[in-house]
């Protein structure tokens, strides 16, 4: 687990978290528990289907593999809650999943539609095991230079045999470690 931290003030925390099978929250939860943080599910109107490796089939060309991994990046999908009111809160923790080296949809859709402006924020991301999710905390950083907010961390936590008890411990882990930079 690697942290890049920059300094953020402490008001209220919100952690804001995306979960299809139920890993990032038990990490959420975690994290929320550590820092005593209110918690907000980002989630679809409709269920989603997970990113297969079927996706990307041997055979496909690599123009139609770069297009299927570029409309991943941008899909969108519809919300339960599509805006939230962040005013009380001073710091927010994003967490989710790694789908395909993006963000999935539903967050995709969040991000876009909740411009962090003026808050601190911090990114968790979940990666399957011989993945990364340095190319979605990348995005994530640019998202939020582009909106004026200010990133105080962000790490990934690689995904192995982990039962949601042993996430939500590695979330308490990582709360514990972030509660002094976010004073």
């Amino acid at each position: 687990m690697i942290l890049l931290f920059q300094e953020g003030p402490l008001l209220k925390i919100l952690v804001i978290y995306y979960s299809l099978t139920g890993k990032s929250e038990a990490v959420a939860r975690g994290i929320a528990h550590a820092l005593d943080a209110d918690l907000f599910r980002v989630e679809a109107s409709s269920p989603e289907r997970v990113l297969s490796i079927n996706t990307f089939r041997v055979g496909f060309s690599s123009r139609v593999m770069h297009t299927s991994v570029s409309n991943l990046r941008r899909r969108r999908t519809q919300l339960k809650v599509p805006r939230y009111d962040f005013k009380k809160y001073g710091s927010l923790i994003v967490v989710t999943t790694v789908w395909g080296a993006f963000f999935p949809p539903a967050m995709n859709t969040f991000l876009e539609l909740n411009p962090f402006k003026g808050k601190c924020v911090g990114f968790v991301a979940l990666a399957p095991p011989f993945s990364t999710a340095h190319g979605l905390l990348d995005y994530a950083e640019a998202h939020l230079t582009k909106v004026d907010a200010n990133l105080i961390f962000r790490t990934e936590i690689r995904l192995f045999q982990q039962s949601k008890k042993q996430l939500e411990m590695k979330g308490r882990q990582l709360g514990r470690i972030i509660a002094p930079r976010l004073s």
